[in-house]
């Protein structure tokens, strides 16, 4: 299983743990011990707010990628438009290099992710570079195209880099410890009944699932939440022949 299915799963676990045996615990300890010091609530609420901060700080950053992702596949189609109208401009010899653009576009998503294979921008490249100009338009027509496929090679360089994980797992492991610690103390100051039970398992549940999509939105090419590549497939439709 992967990273961000497993860790939700195992801190739905320690969160229904540590409330449980808290819970547990208080039925046991002798009565003068469960008599809430003054330090109880301000512990439990500077947890809380901590917690509510590094929350907020791994949803900005999940959604600060996959905003990049999702403007960097725009990016990547509206070149690959430009690419192409340079190279029809430039005449049937870059039929060619039209042909392996039009292969790159439709197979996005593989090359996004850095599938293994020769990558079609390649061959764009190599098509560019065999060509021979008749005169200066044809140069100049050239040179532009080499510039605008560079281009397009740093935005798919780009979005090969941004489709791994950006979520530190350290902050993860402190997420799911002072969350761990926050159901403690509301399992231990909770009345032992099933219905209280019930209800700190469903939380533990929802906070979990919570985490979950946090953790696809960091990782935009898989899972519930994924970016959107119908501008790559717009540009496909648009430089059929």
């Amino acid at each position: 299983m992967e990273f961000e299915t497993v860790a939700p799963l195992l801190i739905c676990a320690v969160l229904v743990a540590a409330a449980m045996a808290a819970m547990a615990l208080r039925a046991r300890v002798p009565a003068r011990w469960r008599e809430d010091e003054p330090a109880a609530p301000l512990t439990a609420h500077f947890l809380t707010v901590m917690t509510s901060l590094l929350l907020g700080l791994m949803l900005n950053s999940a959604r600060t990628t996959f905003e990049a992702v999702n403007h960097n596949i725009q990016t990547a189609a509206t070149r690959a438009l430009l690419l192409d109208r340079t190279l029809r401009r430039y005449g049937p010899e870059a039929d060619p290099a039209r042909h392996e653009l039009l292969a790159f576009v439709t197979t996005a998503r593989a090359a996004a992710t850095g599938a293994a294979g020769p990558q079609p921008l390649d061959a764009v490249e190599d098509d560019l570079g065999a060509l021979a100009p008749a005169d200066a338009r044809h140069a100049a027509l050239q040179q532009d195209a080499q510039q605008q496929v560079r281009a397009l090679v740093e935005t798919r360089l780009a979005l090969v880099e941004q489709g791994e994980g950006q979520m530190p797992r350290p902050l993860i492991a402190m997420l799911g410890l002072w969350l761990a610690a926050i159901f403690s103390m509301l399992g231990y100051r909770a009345a032992s009944n099933p219905i209280m039970r019930i209800k700190l398992v469903v939380t533990a549940i929802l906070v979990s699932c919570a985490i979950y999509l946090m953790l696809d939105m960091d990782i935009p090419y898989s899972g519930p939440i994924q970016v959107s590549w119908q501008p790559l497939l717009r540009a496909a439709a648009a430089m059929q022949p």
